[in-house]
């Protein structure tokens, strides 16, 4: 089944990358466009939106979760879909309230989708390593979360651009230097751009208690919650 579902999303990039006919090409074009806004979104603004990922994390992974389990027990469909459903939105909301388990999903998803793009899973063995892979980094964010996310938003979004830039410029097709591709070698650079942005304006907890102790303590100090946000005491 695994394999089954592999081959399709192949097949669905292959039609991505060679349209058949210009509506689709047009089509094609504006949901890359898309991708492109989403990705230096997440460039410049990913652990900003932190807490909208994190939602929308968990309800992909319930939700995927639930159908894969379905069609494995051979359920009906409306059954499956109605099992993802729920799953989904039980661990969108539980990753509102529950701060570890929405940064583990964030961190697990970010190194599933890094890990699949560099192995290109073919087997159930080498998937089973991507979402090994994809653990290990959301145990990290539950430890680093600020580093790991920051890292993981702006490497994502960063290739995320650089590919749909580079469809969009009509450099897909053309090797680069060295046989890079100019899609990553444009999201490697925007990417890096997006880590110094994202450090330098989202300061560590540390930072900002040194900040508090050189300024004049006329108010409170100011203090961020679980989700970045900030308040002052």
């Amino acid at each position: 089944m695994l394999s089954q579902l592999l081959l399709k999303l192949e097949n669905l990039m292959l039609k991505i990358q060679n349209p058949t006919s210009p509506e689709m090409e047009m089509a094609i074009k504006v949901l890359v466009g898309g991708l492109l806004v989403v990705g230096l979104l997440n460039v410049f603004l990913g652990f900003r939106l932190m807490r909208f990922w994190m939602i929308m994390g968990s309800l992909c992974m319930g939700a995927a979760a639930g159908i894969v389990g379905g069609w494995w027990l051979e359920l009906p469909n409306i059954v499956s879909l109605c099992i993802g459903a729920g799953l989904g939105v039980g661990l969108a909301v539980l990753s509102f309230f529950v701060y570890n388990w929405g940064v583990f999903v964030l961190g697990m998803g970010m190194g599933c989708v890094i890990s699949i793009y560099i192995i290109h899973p073919t087997s159930s063995l080498s998937f089973f390593l991507c979402l090994l892979l994809g653990v290990g980094v959301g145990v990290l964010g539950m430890k680093f979360s600020r580093g790991i996310l920051i890292l993981g938003t702006s490497v994502i979004g960063g290739l995320l651009a650089g590919i749909c830039g580079a469809y969009l410029g009509g450099l897909s097709d053309i090797p680069g230097p060295l046989g890079i591709p100019y899609g990553v070698l444009l999201g490697a650079g925007i990417a890096a751009l997006g880590v110094l942005i994202q450090f330098a304006t989202n300061p560590s907890e540390n930072e900002e208690e040194n900040e508090e102790k050189e300024k004049p303590q006329t108010q409170g100090k100011i203090r961020r919650d679980e989700f970045g946000r900030k308040y002052r005491e």
